[in-house]
């Protein structure tokens, strides 16, 4: 059985050193996702309306709090509508660095203009 993210294709764009890999192969976001995790991106954060949050609740990071390292793009063949985006951020005021996973740029229609912004502008 395949896993879900198993066909999908990421595109880098903002800051980083781009897809290593060799022309022609394949990484899936569950490799770009443990890659992040080895260098330290540990925390899993949800979007809320004007601020990302820990998985536990317990850290909460304004759009001035927060930047993004890296922005990857993974791409579904069979299905569009299962295309995402993969955030990486680091804390301006901490060690802290995680993760968070969008649809392709569907963000709530509560979300914050400035969250927004923050989260599409190139780094």
């Amino acid at each position: 059985m395949q896993h879900p993210f198993g066909s999908k294709h990421p595109k880098e764009s903002g800051k980083g050193r781009g897809n290593q890999h060799q022309p022609g192969t394949m990484e899936t976001m569950i490799e770009r996702i443990a890659k992040l995790r080895e260098q330290g991106y540990t925390e899993d954060f949800n979007l809320k309306k004007d601020h990302l949050e820990s998985r536990n609740g317990q850290t909460t990071l304004f759009h001035n709090d927060f930047k993004v390292d890296r922005v990857f793009r993974f791409d579904e063949d069979s299905d569009p509508a299962a295309q995402s985006i993969l955030y990486a951020v680091s804390s301006c005021t901490s060690d802290l660095k995680g993760i968070l996973i969008d649809g392709y740029g569907t963000f709530s229609s509560d979300t914050d203009d400035e969250m927004v912004k923050k989260l599409r502008e190139k780094n």
